[in-house]
């Protein structure tokens, strides 16, 4: 005898369980995307050497796992600062979380130090987030840092380029800073002596902070006394410099002459720095 097809007959309640199944399945909610990130840069003007914390914010709609990778220009260096991540490829700057719960925000903080041989110009981060099916999205927000060169700036001018005996001179030095953060220096002041050997002397040195946006022209009223019988010329150097690694971030000089009304003794040039040291006021 052939077989029979046996008829089977779910209970009205079995059909009333699955139904639920089926409309709980339907009313899970769909996420048009699974995980985003906001990045935040700190300071996003910087000069070679400088440097800024980073924040990146990643917000996850799904139980996944997670990483985050962020390009950053050629030769600037990035150090982690803050982040929860249980695996990092400093080779790729690369995140990784294994169990990242579905409403979680992660948020990674490094720091990006520009190097100092850095040009002038525009400078980008992109960065990606990906899950185990590959890229979702890219890093949204702010993403230039610019570079400029010099940011801190000195000069120094004389009134004129001929002094004799009894002459004000008047030494006008500037000093700016337009930059957004305060800095720490060592303003440096020296005469030079071409005619003297280049004989060289500090005549100031001094530490300075400079607030943001400082801007200031200091003039100093120099008397000229009797500098000795002879005639010769001078150079004043001034120069700002890091007060760590005493590199020279800005410098300027100006040339004068100094020619006595009379001719009573010869003097040393250590004598005549000394004098002239004495009658910066």
């Amino acid at each position: 005898m052939g077989s029979r097809r046996r008829r089977v007959i779910l209970p009205l309640a079995a059909l009333s369980v699955i139904a639920l199944v089926v409309t709980a399945i339907m009313t899970v909610p769909v996420f048009s995307q699974s995980a985003t990130a906001v990045r935040d840069i700190e300071k996003q003007t910087l000069a070679p050497g400088e440097s800024t914390n980073v924040t990146v914010t990643i917000t996850n709609n799904v139980t996944q796992p997670l990483s985050l990778d962020e390009d950053i220009p050629a030769g600037w260096n990035l150090t982690r600062v803050s982040d929860d991540a249980n695996f990092y490829e400093p080779s790729r700057n690369e995140w990784v979380w294994f169990f990242f719960g579905a409403g979680e925000t992660k948020t990674v903080i490094y720091r990006l130090t520009v190097p100092d041989n850095a040009t002038e110009g525009n400078y980008s981060i992109v960065g990606r987030i990906s899950n185990a099916s590959g890229v979702i999205d890219t890093v949204k927000g702010e993403s230039i840092i610019t570079v400029v060169q010099d940011i801190l700036h000195i000069s120094i001018t004389t009134d004129k380029t001929e002094y004799t005996t009894g002459d004000i001179m008047l030494a006008n030095i500037t000093i700016a800073n337009p930059s957004k953060e305060t800095k720490h220096v060592i303003f440096n002041w020296w005469v030079t002596v071409p005619s003297k050997g280049f004989y060289t002397a500090p005549l100031a040195t001094v530490p300075m902070t400079l607030p943001p946006t400082y801007n200031t022209t200091f003039t100093y009223p120099i008397t000229v006394g009797y500098w000795g019988a002879d005639s010769f010329g001078a150079v004043f150097c001034v120069a700002l410099t890091n007060q760590t690694t005493n590199k020279i971030i800005s410098f300027d000089a100006t040339f004068w002459n100094y020619n006595p009304t009379t001719r009573k003794k010869k003097m040393s040039i250590e004598s005549i720095v000394e004098k002239i040291r004495r009658a910066i006021r």
